[in-house]
């Protein structure tokens, strides 16, 4: 399993679904000393594209999806990303 974290940026509601747009780090050196690439984020975007994986959006320490990703694409130095959170799950309406 692949864990990226994002920051949501935007987020509207209905009254099914939360739908929302978010950004995951850049491609500089973190605090760690570790650099996502351009090219890693294109690979993420092609493997979902051929089906080999379907991420998903989860909350902080739950191991479960509360949505699906959309959307997933490079802006910039940037992977983004538009999804939908199902208020029909617990943790999904708890946000």
């Amino acid at each position: 399993m692949i864990t990226i974290p994002i920051s949501l940026s935007k987020v509207s509601r209905t009254k099914a679904t939360l739908k929302v747009a978010g950004a995951a780090s850049d491609n500089r050196v973190d605090l760690y000393r570790t650099v996502m690439t351009k090219r890693l984020y294109k690979r993420f975007i092609e493997r979902r594209a051929a089906g080999e994986f379907e991420p998903y959006l989860s909350v902080a320490h739950f191991l479960f999806p509360v949505g699906a990703i959309d959307r997933l694409y490079i802006d910039g130095r940037y992977l983004k990303l538009t999804g939908t959170i199902d208020l029909a799950n617990p943790v999904g309406r708890a946000l």
